[in-house]
């Protein structure tokens, strides 16, 4: 019987949870998994709504939490068994998660449940978004000049983005007519970390030979894609993409996205945020390997 994503997330979840007291990297979690780290990344963020490192840092708070209030080791050994070098380090990072130092938090014996992440059961798959069947399109390189944000919110910082993109769209000079803005992602100008990415709200243009102050300009190049299309208004677009990233790939038998220059195409189907708006999203993608 062949095995879905819901049996590769589970057994990663055990991992990190065997191995708690350890340094958890990335790509050991990706090791012997038949879909690419950026798509596992995505398929892990969907069902659980963390990404790795967010939870495995919880995790191991969580654990450390319990600690503080159920053994007598010293603050210091508490955070040494879960990977903090000093109690400094450790200190700030409890604090992110649960608003007190550790000091403060066994004294006051403060175990609040909401607050204690427990190993995520996954017992379910995905069942969101909305059945599509993609295209195929081989697409020619071209350029886009566009405003770039770097991290792992880009939904709460894309729409800033591009009302700034608005207001100096005359800005750029070399526009491409008729005029098409992309949203494009994962330009490989950094590199992956902690499951961050770039995003640029941006405009084709015709070259890259003028770019406007505080604006950046990059060549994406000739690649074949699956073409989706998102139907409707702004706040379903995450249904859309759980449904790439957690459906139609798994379960996808001759592609896999390549994680990289992936990108939204909005032309004159896009009327706003309605619910007859229509957009595209490009996927790089290459054939799985026999």
């Amino acid at each position: 019987m062949e095995k879905d994503y819901t049996y590769y997330i589970k057994n990663i979840v055990e991992y990190i949870d065997c191995n708690l007291d350890k340094r958890i990297l990335v790509d050991e979690l990706c090791e012997g998994v038949p879909y690419s780290k950026v798509q596992l990344c995505r398929i892990f963020y969907y069902l659980t709504g963390f990404t790795f490192n967010q939870y495995i840092k919880t995790r191991k708070l969580s654990e450390a939490a319990l600690d503080l209030i159920h053994t007598d080791k010293s603050i210091i050994e508490v955070g040494m068994d879960y990977g903090y070098d000093s109690q400094e380090a450790f200190t700030r990072a409890f604090k992110k998660i649960f608003r007190v130092t550790p000091g403060i938090y066994r004294r006051k014996r403060l175990l609040f449940s909401n607050q204690i992440l427990r190993k995520i059961k996954i017992n379910r798959k995905f069942q969101g978004g909305k059945n599509m069947e993609p295209k195929k399109v081989k697409k020619e390189s071209f350029y886009v000049v566009g405003f770039k944000y770097y991290g792992n919110a880009i939904p709460d910082n894309a729409p800033g983005l591009w009302n700034e993109l608005m207001r100096k769209q005359n800005e750029i000079k070399n526009i491409y007519k008729p005029v098409e803005w992309i949203g494009l992602m994962c330009t490989g100008e950094e590199e992956f970390v902690d499951e961050k990415a770039d995003y640029i709200a941006g405009a084709r243009v015709t070259d890259l030979s003028s770019i406007p102050e505080g604006m950046r300009g990059y060549e994406v190049p000739a690649r074949e894609y699956l073409v989706f299309t998102h139907k409707g208004t702004l706040d379903k677009l995450g249904e859309t993409y759980n449904y790439i990233y957690s459906q139609y790939f798994p379960a996808c038998r001759e592609y896999t996205p390549t994680g990289m220059m992936e990108f939204e195409y909005y032309d004159q189907r896009f009327v706003g945020d309605k619910p007859e708006s229509e957009f595209d999203i490009y996927i790089p993608v290459e054939k799985k390997k026999v």
